[in-house]
């Protein structure tokens, strides 16, 4: 990892964790758009559910040109699996 300083194209920069704020960790029941994802260093998958309402305000602060970034605290891994999971990659 490099130790530049990041630089971002916009003054406005939206942030969004993955864990609970786009994948639901915690849903009952089993619905068809719930993915099964295997986290970094995991042995075993598990189902999230994708959160609907955060997935369209991500897409609706970047069609504004607002950059945004997805972090985790479970690492730069686990965020880009999970925005390659829920096709966020042109909005991200």
């Amino acid at each position: 990892m490099s130790n530049k300083p990041i630089v971002f194209e916009n003054d406005i920069v939206i942030m969004f964790d993955c864990d609970d704020t786009l994948v639901m960790w915690n849903e009952l029941g089993q619905q068809d758009d719930d993915i099964v994802i295997t986290p970094p260093n995991w042995e075993h998958s598990v189902r999230l559910r994708p959160h609907k309402k955060h997935i369209r305000l991500l897409k609706e602060f970047a069609a504004r040109g607002q950059q945004v970034v997805v972090w985790s605290a479970g690492g730069h891994a686990w965020a880009k699996q999970v925005v390659e999971m829920l096709k966020l990659e042109p909005y991200v």
